[in-house]
């Protein structure tokens, strides 16, 4: 029935060494033909419009990692035992290089000069020199390696085993295993946070994710998620963790300053991958079952839409400008480009002013919610007269607003922009009125008396806005 049901999605029953096999075995096989046959039952997911590319790549391909300038994405394929790089600026395969044996994840260093392959079968890293895509050294690892991540200063490696039930440390200067830290339950998927203090392992048979002190390679905490964790991601805050559970059709959302769970998010069928966006905005699910990804909205924690991809999607990865996402179809020998969704932002709130001479300082509250995009500038809007001032970056949250006339009140609104077009106007401002000193008397005249005089004049044509006191 298994291999019926692959074959109905274009897909083979997953073999060893494959996620499934290597998490969980025969229950992940059980879990996936339950997320199939409900995949099935529903409607195709919406807006595969967005996918604007396709680009074929090796044999069963499963992780994906883009360098830090966005250039470049490089793709293990697992059953053609290589890396594929890809061109980013055209969705071309420039190279192709051999690696271990089954090759799983990937990581590129914070320079961009070297990948870390994860070689399943051949228990074994290959270090890939990007300046000449050859493969530098090979560093042999645990039993059944699977997923790799590095520490933000790009010095230490951290490498699940399932088959070990461990994650090894590989000191990046040496290319060697300092550290077997005992995990159990089959870890996966692994992520370090920005400080580079703590990693966080998702455990398939435990339900949970153990966290990592990194300064000790000791288990300081396991947290309780959903069926069948296989990743997790760490937002560029450090303030949260973003959990795929494959059995459970949901992402699971850490409270990393209590290390809780402050939500369950449902997403597509089987999700595997996750990735957050460097806003920190949305995060992204590979559903390999759902033959889709799923666009969560962080700020409330809801999927903002479901995009239809290529057969069975694993690995999954978001380019630095946070406009594109790249989705490795594992059963299609293929990865999907996706054009990322922005909206716009929010308003901005808490909008003040204070007058000035024929002009007013206007300062606000940056929203909430970005839309998803950096917001590029705001634009300051005086009524009555429209007056404007617009700033000249989305970091600015004050800007002068001139041209006003002096003993007019003014209220002022103001709109957030980014690459998605401009928000809607704030609530508007309290009203001021700009006023400067009064303009100097004429006429001015005097009339002698005893030991005084009377002095007289006309008052100045302009009173500065404000009545003369």
């Amino acid at each position: 029935m298994l291999k019926a049901l692959a074959a109905a999605r274009g897909a083979t029953v997953p073999v060893v060494g494959s996620r499934a096999s290597r998490r969980g075995g025969w229950l992940a096989l059980f879990v996936l033909a339950l997320a199939i046959l409900t995949v099935a039952m529903a409607s195709t997911p919406a807006q595969a419009e967005l996918v604007t590319a396709t680009v074929s790549v090796g044999d069963r391909p499963f992780g994906i990692a883009v360098n830090p300038a966005g250039t470049f994405a490089y793709v293990t394929n697992s059953s053609g035992n290589s890396v594929s790089v890809m061109n980013l600026s055209t969705n071309t395969i420039s190279a192709t290089i051999p690696v271990g044996i089954n090759p799983f994840g990937i990581a590129v260093n914070p320079a961009g000069t070297l990948a870390y392959v994860v070689n399943y079968d051949s228990r074994s890293v290959s270090v890939i020199t990007l300046g000449t895509n050859t493969i530098s050294a090979t560093i042999p690892v645990s039993r059944g390696p699977s997923e790799i991540a590095l520490n933000p200063a790009g010095t230490f490696a951290y490498v699940t085993t399932p088959g070990n039930s461990s994650v090894d440390v590989i000191n990046l200067s040496t290319n060697t295993v300092i550290a077997t830290i005992p995990i159990g339950d089959e870890p996966t998927g692994i992520a370090v946070n920005p400080a580079g203090t703590y990693a966080y392992v998702t455990k398939y048979f435990g339900n949970a994710v153990s966290v990592i002190n990194l300064s000790t390679n000791t288990i300081t905490e396991t947290i309780a998620v959903g069926v069948a964790p296989t990743d997790v991601s760490v937002n560029p805050a450090g303030t949260f963790a973003y959990v795929t559970n494959s059995g459970g059709n949901s992402v699971s959302v850490i409270n990393l300053s209590t290390n809780t769970i402050s939500a369950a998010i449902p997403v597509g069928a089987s999700p595997q991958d996750v990735a957050v966006n460097p806003a920190g905005t949305f995060a992204y699910v590979a559903n390999s079952a759902g033959n889709s990804m799923s666009a969560i909205n962080l700020s409330n924690n809801t999927v903002t839409t479901t995009i239809a991809v290529g057969s069975l999607p694993y690995g999954i990865a978001v380019n630095p400008a946070g406009t594109l996402a790249y989705v490795v179809n594992r059963s299609g020998d293929s990865v999907s480009v996706i054009t990322l969704v922005t909206s716009v932002p929010g308003a901005p709130t808490s909008v003040t002013a204070v007058r000035g001479n024929a002009s007013a300082t206007v300062s606000w509250t940056a929203p909430g919610n970005n839309g998803g995009a950096s917001i590029t500038s705001y634009t300051v809007t005086s009524s009555p007269g429209a007056f404007t001032c617009t700033t000249a970056n989305g970091s600015t949250v004050s800007c002068l607003v001139s041209g006003l006339t002096n003993g007019t009140a003014y209220t002022f609104t103001v709109k957030a922009s980014n690459s998605a077009g401009t928000s809607v106007a704030s609530s508007a401002s309290a009203s001021v009125t700009p006023v400067t000193v009064p303009g100097a008397p004429t006429a001015v005249s005097a009339a002698g008396g005893n030991a005084s005089a009377a002095v007289s004049w006309t008052a100045p044509v302009s009173n500065g806005g404000a009545s003369i006191t």
